[in-house]
């Protein structure tokens, strides 16, 4: 998952104000993904790994970009 598919996912799934918040808050403190994750989504829930994986892509892109 590119961070373009991570972004309109994540609009998709949350909307865009709550999606901005959570990348907001991991864009300034990025040991806080695991709490994103976990505070979204169930254990038994299947998109907590690509709610994982569209964090850590988006997360990635923003590193290269510093």
């Amino acid at each position: 998952m590119n961070p373009r598919q991570a972004l309109e996912w994540m609009e998709l799934e949350f909307g865009a104000q709550r999606s901005d918040l959570m990348l907001k808050l991991l864009l300034r403190n990025p040991s806080e993904l695991e709490a994103i994750v976990i505070s979204n989504f169930s254990a038994s829930n299947p998109k907590r790994q690509k709610m994982r994986i569209a964090l850590n892509s988006i997360l990635e892109k923003h590193r290269e970009g510093k």
